[in-house]
């Protein structure tokens, strides 16, 4: 139902004014369109974070893919232990031998140079980073998880297999010596 307004001229001694009709204005703090300002009831991130599913759950952890896996279940804690010590191995590696980054390593490269910035390190300490990678990868490599783990772990995208996943992970699980081999 929508309301109309009129115009009335009213004569109230020996003056004329006019006047505007219909249903009275309601008390309250206004937007800029004249409505009354709505109140907010609930907040929604409020609302979210009450969800049983989301109490108690770290940020880092339902931020990746790998985090979200561990938080539904589909791999355990050692296992995204593991595949974090794999990705933080695959991307020193990556900096070892200098290869391209995806993505400036800081604002156009103002904080750091283009290349990543930091300060160098010596030719010792990058085949330790070599050899340890190296070893990670033979890892999954032999467990036939290779391109899984590392489609999942290091680039951040839902798994082609789950099961390769899983098994890679156990893999660098035994290597890093989260787990000990044999089951």
């Amino acid at each position: 139902m929508r309301m109309t307004w009129t115009r009335c001229r009213v004569t109230t001694r020996n003056k004329d004014i006019e006047i505007m009709v219909g249903r009275k204005r309601k008390k309250g703090p206004r937007e800029p369109n004249g409505r009354v300002q709505r109140t907010k009831a609930i907040d929604p991130k409020t609302v979210a974070k009450r969800q049983p599913h989301r109490r108690g759950v770290p940020a880092a952890l339902a931020q990746c893919i790998m985090g979200r896996l561990c938080l539904n279940g589909f791999i355990s804690e050692t296992q995204y232990e593991a595949g974090v010590k794999y990705r933080t191995a695959v991307l020193r590696y990556r900096s070892a031998i200098e290869a391209p980054r995806a993505s400036e390593a800081s604002m156009a490269g103002v904080i750091a140079a283009p290349s990543g910035g930091g300060s160098p390190i010596s030719e010792r300490r990058q085949i330790e980073i070599r050899n340890g990678y190296m070893r990670a990868f033979e890892a999954i490599e032999q467990a036939g998880a290779a391109r899984d783990v590392a489609h999942c772990a290091v680039f951040d995208r839902p798994p082609f297999a789950l099961d390769k996943v899983q098994r890679g992970l156990d893999a660098l699980a035994v290597h890093y010596g989260l787990r000990r081999g044999g089951g």
